[in-house]
């Protein structure tokens, strides 16, 4: 039954609003509604593919991740979890009303609408797949739309009530020819079954329904029909006589019978599927037989990135006004483009020179704590390229390359180079969590880095609501674990409680000189940000601090004063008054009308900044749509 316009008006912004610019391509009848439906309710159930917004997968993702991390940790393990891709939405009004100023003299009634959303990418991955859905909502041989093309879509068993522009196109240019009945098609609709079956809520009659629909489905793929035929007639092929109507068992109330006999069914489909799928091996890897080919491929990645491409224009119109509060003071990019360049060469990053953001020699050399025996280590953040972002395959968001030592922790590595890139986008979530790592790194002089972009700048520019009880939380949490690590070497080498030992095994003893480098670092950290000022980074030359800890970095044996375990309980008395230096900051502040620190840090600014790094730098034929009104150019 087709929907009332007024009921799909609604549902079009509804779903639009669920999401942040999110567009509606298409919203037809639910065919696995049934399986889906919770306790037993009668809702019609629909299905969406929608296309999300460039502001989505750009930033809005990013933002989710953060929220989503802190639901959890504040709500339990589930919270936060779905929603985005599920609505449900309730009508009131009478049977057979429409949108007019009509009196209707009928008993009042309540249509709810449960729509399950598809994002348009996985929607393709699907179709590339053979999944029956996917397929038939181009093919439209099951489906009848708004408006029939030449090639199909005229009436079938399921309803489309809304197909944009886009889809339309789509549709005309890929569905109603039978082309994407592939061999994976067939062995997706015969291996549903299986699972269709499970539905054991479901009323027999209409678990039936669909198993003789997915069976009828299976035989659509001309190699398979003609297969099944010669088989069925001892290699004889009857064009005139159609196989599913001998294959397809009749459902006459016995379910386990059914099922068995429609398992049969599904062996002798896939007996003549097999013979094809071996022989498709030898003719160019099966691709046109398979799967979708080349030129359907190539269509779709078009299609595909047009949408992405129009969401992006709209966007860039929009942003830059939430923005320009956050633009960072006159700056310009620190060290040099051609430096970074070579360094990407010689490290092996395979990362676009000019979307660097930024460079820095990492490890003990930040904090001015590197021995001779250290290795090389360096961290950059980059910007995926625009494109290259809403492509339907995104490039990896962190590459690394680390020496792994057959000593094990605190190994020698000197000589060794090391390095560890993270995309933007992740590096802003890993600083909304507090990660101490990547907090230090919005902390350090400009003139100890390798290079920084103006992109990096404006994060710098707000690296202080990044200083936040989760922050510092995370400070004694890394303190904490070192700690932990520590007590567990000592009692395994059975000196916890021997201040007598003088020396312990070599690897021992570099093992916990580096744990506790780390902590008494840290610790220092913990009591700026406790202080409310900015964490240590890098100790200077003559600072006592610096000289306590390379001190026992580099002193062999580790006796006296810096033996481990007296060192252990220095640092343990150190993190417990950091915690009560802790609570005296905060209730000063409280006391002088001072804002606290703030549990998590604000999603707006973040948002904010997030879309103005992504939209800096973008190709102006990005920006600009020269005056098309978009849509792919008929082949």
């Amino acid at each position: 039954m087709t929907l009332p316009q007024n009921h799909v008006k609604e549902l079009i912004q509804r779903i639009q609003a669920s999401s942040r610019d999110r567009e509606v391509l298409l919203i037809a009848d639910n065919e696995l509604g049934f399986t889906q439906r919770k306790n037993g309710g009668e809702s019609r159930c629909l299905f969406a593919v929608v296309a999300d917004g460039a502001s989505v997968i750009a930033t809005e993702t990013y933002i989710e991740t953060v929220q989503e991390y802190v639901d959890r940790r504040s709500k339990g393990s589930q919270a936060g979890k779905g929603g985005r891709n599920r609505i449900c939405v309730s009508f009131s009004g009478f049977h057979g009303e429409e949108d007019r100023g009509d009196e209707v003299s009928a008993t009042p009634s309540e249509t709810e609408y449960d729509v399950h959303m598809c994002e348009v990418n996985c929607f393709i991955t699907q179709l590339e797949k053979g999944i029956g859905r996917a397929v038939e909502l181009i093919e439209g041989r099951d489906y009848s739309f708004p408006e029939p093309s030449h090639n199909g879509g005229g009436c079938g068993k399921y309803e489309v009530h809304y197909e944009s522009i886009m889809w339309r196109q789509l549709r005309k240019k890929l569905g109603g020819l039978g082309l994407l009945y592939g061999l994976e098609y067939v062995r997706s609709c015969t291996a549903m079954i299986r699972g269709v079956f499970k539905c054991k809520r479901v009323p027999p009659c209409v678990v039936a329904k669909y198993v003789a629909l997915l069976l009828e489905r299976a035989t659509r793929n001309e190699l398979v029909l003609i297969s099944l035929r010669a088989s069925l007639h001892d290699g004889a092929c009857d064009s005139s006589y159609s196989p599913i109507d001998f294959l397809v068992p009749r459902y006459d109330g016995n379910m386990q019978d059914f099922e068995t006999r429609v398992r049969k069914t599904g062996e002798i489909i896939w007996e003549a599927v097999k013979e094809l799928f071996l022989e498709s091996a030898d003719k160019n890897g099966g691709r046109n037989l398979r799967y979708l080919s080349n030129a359907q491929i190539g269509f779709l990645d078009e299609w595909f990135s047009e949408i992405r491409l129009n969401s992006f224009r709209r966007w860039s119109k929009t942003a830059p006004a939430r923005s320009e509060e956050l633009a960072p003071e006159p700056c310009q990019e620190t060290g040099s483009a051609h430096g970074v360049r070579n360094l990407l060469e010689k490290l092996g990053v395979p990362i676009i020179a000019d979307k660097v953001a930024f460079v820095v020699r990492s490890g003990s050399c930040l904090f001015n704590l590197q021995t001779e025996r250290s290795d090389e280590d360096y961290t950059i953040v980059y910007k995926t390229e625009t494109p290259h972002l809403f492509s339907r395959k995104p490039p990896a968001d962190c590459y690394s390359a680390h020496v792994i030592s057959p000593s094990g922790f605190a190994s020698d590595k000197a000589g060794e180079v090391e390095y560890e890139a993270k995309e933007v986008g992740k590096f802003i979530i890993e600083c909304c969590k507090g990660n101490p790592r990547n907090i230090e790194l919005l902390f350090t002089d400009p003139s100890d880095s390798v290079f920084i972009s103006l992109e990096f700048h404006l994060l710098r520019e707000i690296r202080h609501i990044f200083l936040t009880g989760r922050c510092l939380s995370q400070y004694f949490g890394f303190v904490s674990e070192r700690l932990h690590k520590i007590r567990k070497l000592l009692e395994d080498e059975s000196s916890y409680n021997d201040r007598e030992k003088t020396k312990l095994s070599p690897d021992a003893e570099a093992a916990a000189s580096k744990l506790l480098y780390h902590a008494f670092h840290k610790l220092l950290g913990i009591q700026s940000i406790a202080a409310y000022k900015d964490p240590v980074v890098r100790l200077s030359d003559d600072s006592a601090d610096r000289a306590f800890i390379m001190r026992l970095r580099t002193t062999r044996p580790m006796t006296g004063d810096i033996y481990p375990s007296v060192l252990l309980r220095r640092a343990e008395g150190m993190l417990a008054k950091a915690k009560e230096s802790q609570k005296v900051h905060d209730e000063k502040r409280r006391e002088a009308g001072d804002p606290p620190r703030p549990p998590e840090v604000n999603l707006d600014k973040i948002r904010a900044v997030l879309d103005r790094i992504r939209l800096l730098g973008a190709p102006s034929h990005l920006v600009d749509d020269g005056g098309c009104g978009g849509g792919v150019a008929p082949p």
